[in-house]
């Protein structure tokens, strides 16, 4: 019997990336600082993921060209890389 179920939103429970780590693949992008951060989380995009209007690999193929990734290939590799 379920007891209890546990949502996750914001990144309450989950842990945050640290910003090393996106310093890291912002350097492989050849990005600024805190380019990743702001694409990723200040978009439209992230807004429609978070409720359900955007799939996961909709929101990755829609800002993978904002963050440099010029093809489906590359896009992937990042999004593997990342998560």
């Amino acid at each position: 019997m379920i007891k209890a179920i546990i949502f996750d939103f914001g990144r309450v429970i989950s842990a945050q990336k640290p910003s090393t780590l996106f310093r890291s693949y912002e350097d492989a992008l050849g990005l600024e600082p805190g380019t990743i951060n702001s694409i990723m989380f200040a978009s439209e995009a992230w807004q429609q993921a978070l409720v359900g209007r955007k799939t996961a690999e909709e929101f990755w193929y829609e800002i993978g060209p904002e963050l440099g990734l010029l093809n489906v290939n590359e896009v992937d590799t990042f999004r593997h890389r990342y998560h």
